[in-house]
Order: C-alpha cells, then structure tokens, then sequence
C-alpha cells in the first residue's frame, strides 16, 4: 500500500544520505592524511562500488506494484 512505500522510500532515502555523509566524512580524513588525490580515489573506488552493490541488490528485489 501507498504507506508502505512511502516508508520504504524514506528508509532507503535516509540510508542514501547517511552513505554520502560518510564517504564526505572519511575523503575529508583521506584528504588531510595523505592528498587530495588520494581522497578523490577513495571516493571514486567506493562509489563503483557501492553502484556494485546497489545493481547486485536491485535485482533481487521484486518491483514494487
């Protein structure tokens, strides 16, 4: 029903941000540690990924109706 999906959507919404938060959070550690070049790639590794993992996971979850 039209609460469910709206519950998972914010859910899965709120777990987008808190991703993105971190990343931010760990590039801008990188960044100060090593380079900026460093925490760029950082960022770049971890979003191929995390886009990975998102397509493995998006399969194997039914279409919502």
């Amino acid at each position: 029903d039209d609460e469910k999906a709206d519950d998972l959507a914010r859910r899965a919404l709120a777990i987008q941000k808190e991703i993105v938060g971190l990343r931010a959070k760990y590039y801008k550690r990188i960044r100060k540690a090593v380079s900026a070049r460093r925490g760029a790639q950082f960022v770049q590794v971890e979003s191929a990924l995390d886009a990975l993992m998102d397509i493995k996971i998006a399969s194997a979850l039914p279409l919502i109706r």
